[in-house]
């Protein structure tokens, strides 16, 4: 830490480098400077397809309504571009950290500077920057780490898909966050403190040597209305002198202070500064805190200000608040008063006379929050629908939804109940391409549009758009994640799933192309925690539905697994040893994905003591199982003759049996599940499944007819996987 305070460039920073990914805490938002300028001159935000920013949730509704009344005011870009999503605690979410995140680069500012034209440019601010480049400059990554926990500890207190959504991807796509920290991180690196589960000031004092300090210096634009907060600071520090540094006529420092018993004695000392950068006047903003003891100094800087709700509450009573707490340094390394006091312009306040306190405070404002009938906590575009999650009374069956964007008229969307808490509405055509190009916000509430009455907040619509295709975010990472191994590929089948959206589930599976990459490893490198169990078990919690989408999806699935075969001929024959990951991925991505369909009817048939159907929904139910053992035996039989036979003609035996090696277990489980199953199914048939005739009887125990499941093929089908899981092992182990 130098002794005197560097000037940062915070436009420059941001001008520097390139970024995929944006995490942005801030109080307040301006969407003028941030669509208008940020995102076109900030480097780090222009080509930036993963951008969220949190804000206070009172700021958020001021911008609601300034949207609502003025259409000037109204983002063009909010929820389609970039993510805009409140926090909502008692006091205000105020913590500024901006974490930008690349494949190999990073940076990290945190300090007390809002994400604003007034924060970045004009005030007198204190902020930390801190850069990662993997392999070259790596010292600061404990606290880039530290940085993305706490935005993960946000979203698993005020959850949201789409920034749940955003997280998953940003760690996804940003490995060196994930991997292990060293083992003694730089010396002069700071820890990052968040009063999420504990006060500040109780962090700050056990770093203190000793937990005393003789002098605490103070730097605060923004101040309780009584001087509680000095009572706290000397009997749990035992300082004996406390110094306030701010600026007159903007500070909240009221004449109650001056009251105080140690300011009468002389031990709380209040220094009146200006702040000015090349002769323009500055604006205090900063936050900041020295602790003195002997000779050594520990110092904090941040977002939180000499106040209760900041330091001595935690996000469930107060504020949400951050600070940089570095290590005790000299005090040749660091001098309080220069920093504070850059410019040595403190005037000593004497007299109630001297103080000039501002009208109110900007940063901690009290706002009387209008109370609703719902509380609406999510307007989501999922395809062809709006999702509306609400908190609060049951939704009444005639609530509508408006829709407003800027100067354009409000539609009204008629609404059905899909579970608790949650609404959802039929889009057409026009209202989908209206969503798509502007920005909206949504509102419950009954009547038509110059009627209205609202019974809910107002919120945006989040509808955010891919940047390179311009297509749903959500889909384009579906398939990105799932593209990933068969193991993601069956995570995001199974996520699609438990929405029971047939029609996502075919998409899905129509646009979800592995492709053919003779570099492309089969990756292993993040676990999930998602096994085949995890699986099961997902399919369980749909019970019965399961035979609805095991044949709503077969068609999908059967294009789904020529499509990929093709690419397996392809490895046949011109593929070289390079590309066997590849081909492994793609063969176990076919082989789960008709196990799956194979377990819907399992799952299914176990949910009811008895399933009852026509003659013939029994034949498709047959037929399509037949079509699926056939391919799992087709793709075994490619894998252990064609292709294996191809790779050991071109390659050394040694290179072939390596790269095999790790996805043996994989292949051999799932064969023995897809054999088991037939088991299961067999037994199901007999004692929960029922055929119905035209005349009204059932007739118990259907057979399997000319299937492969009947026992005399089935015999024939367990040979050949044998053969063929013979032939594998003996020509990779020979």
């Amino acid at each position: 830490m130098s002794q005197a305070t560097t000037k940062l460039d915070l436009h420059g920073r941001l001008k520097k480098h390139a970024f995929q990914h944006a995490l942005i805490a801030t109080y307040n938002f301006g969407s003028r400077f941030f669509e208008d300028y940020a995102l076109e001159t900030f480097k780090a935000l222009q080509d930036n397809g993963n951008v969220t920013v949190l804000l206070d949730g009172g700021e958020y509704d001021d911008l609601l309504h300034a949207a609502a009344e003025h259409a000037d005011s109204f983002p063009k870009q909010a929820n389609l571009r970039y993510l805009l999503h409140p926090i909502r605690v008692p006091g205000v979410f105020h913590p500024k950290v901006f974490l930008f995140a690349g494949k190999k680069r990073g940076l990290l500012l945190i300090g007390s500077a809002n994400f604003t034209q007034d924060g970045l440019g004009s005030n007198a601010e204190l902020v930390s920057a801190f850069d990662y480049e993997e392999g070259k400059n790596e010292a600061a990554l404990p606290l880039f780490v530290s940085a993305l926990r706490f935005f993960e500890q946000v979203a698993e207190r005020w959850p949201s898909e789409p920034f749940e959504s955003n997280l998953r991807t940003l760690t996804a796509e940003v490995p060196w966050l994930s991997k292990g920290l060293p083992d003694a991180p730089a010396a002069e690196l700071p820890m990052l403190l968040s009063n999420l589960e504990r006060p500040l000031w109780d962090q700050l004092v056990e770093r203190l040597p000793g937990r005393r300090a003789t002098e605490i210096s103070v730097l605060s634009r923004f101040f309780d209305a009584k001087p509680s907060l000095v009572e706290t600071v000397a009997s749990i520090t035992g300082t004996k002198q406390l110094t306030l540094y701010t600026q007159n006529g903007i500070t909240t420092l009221t004449e109650a202070w001056l009251a105080h018993p140690l300011f009468v004695c002389g031990d709380l000392r209040i220094r009146l500064c200006s702040y000015a950068d090349d002769g323009h006047f500055q604006h205090l903003h900063g936050k900041a805190y020295a602790f003195t003891k002997g000779k050594m100094t520990l110092f904090a800087m941040g977002s939180a200000n000499f106040t209760t709700a900041a330091l001595s509450r935690t996000a469930s009573n107060g504020n949400v608040e951050v600070l940089l707490c570095y290590p005790p340094v000299t005090a040749r390394q660091f001098s309080p008063k220069s920093w504070f006091d850059p410019s040595g312009t403190a005037v000593v306040l004497k007299k109630a006379d001297q103080l000039i306190t501002a009208s109110e405070n900007a940063d901690e404002p009290t706002r009387n929050s209008r109370a609703f009938q719902l509380r609406l906590t999510e307007a989501l575009v999922d395809e062809n629908c709006l999702r509306l999650r609400f908190d609060g009374e049951d939704a009444s069956p005639g609530i509508l939804c408006s829709i407003s964007q800027g100067n354009s008229r409000p539609f009204i969307l008629h609404l059905a109940k899909t579970d608790a808490g949650l609404l959802c509405a039929k889009l057409d055509a026009g209202q989908e391409k209206r969503l798509c190009v502007a920005p909206a916000i949504a509102e419950l509430g009954t009547g038509l549009p110059n009627q209205w009455k609202a019974l809910s907040n107002p919120l945006f619509v989040t509808n955010l758009l891919d940047i390179a295709t311009g297509r749903d975010v959500r889909r384009e990472r579906q398939i990105r994640e799932a593209r990933e191994s068969p193991q993601r590929f069956m995570d995001v089948l199974m996520v699609l799933s438990r929405s029971d959206d047939e029609e996502r589930l075919k998409q899905f599976l129509t646009y979800c192309d592995i492709p053919m990459d003779l570099s492309m490893r089969l990756y292993r490198g993040r676990s999930t925690g998602s096994t085949s169990a995890d699986r099961m078990e997902t399919l369980r919690m749909l019970g019965a539905r399961n035979l609805r989408h095991f044949e709503a999806l077969h068609e999908a699935v059967m294009d789904f697994v020529a499509r990929h075969r093709r690419r397996l001929d392809r490895h046949v024959e011109s593929g070289t040893a390079k590309g066997i990951p590849n081909f492994l991925h793609i063969l176990l991505t076919i082989g789960n994905l008709l196990l799956s369909q194979i377990e819907r009817v399992v799952v299914a048939f176990e949910a009811e003591s008895k399933t009852e159907m026509r003659p013939e929904r029994w034949h498709l139910i047959r037929n399509n199982l037949d079509a699926y053992y056939h391919a799992l035996e087709q793709l075994l039989q490619i894998t252990a003759v064609e292709y294996l036979d191809s790779m050991l003609e071109i390659a050394p035996r040694e290179k072939v049996c390596t790269e095999f090696s790790e996805s043996l277990p994989d292949l051999k489980g799932l064969y023995e599940r897809a054999t088991k199953n037939r088991d299961v199914l067999d037994a199901l048939r007999q004692t929960r499944l029922a055929i119905t005739n035209s005349g009204g009887g059932a007739v118990p125990s259907p057979g399997f007819f000319n299937s492969v499941l009947t026992p005399a093929k089935w015999e024939g089908f367990l040979a050949n996987i044998a053969k063929f899981q013979q032939r594998l092992t003996e020509r990779l182990v020979a």
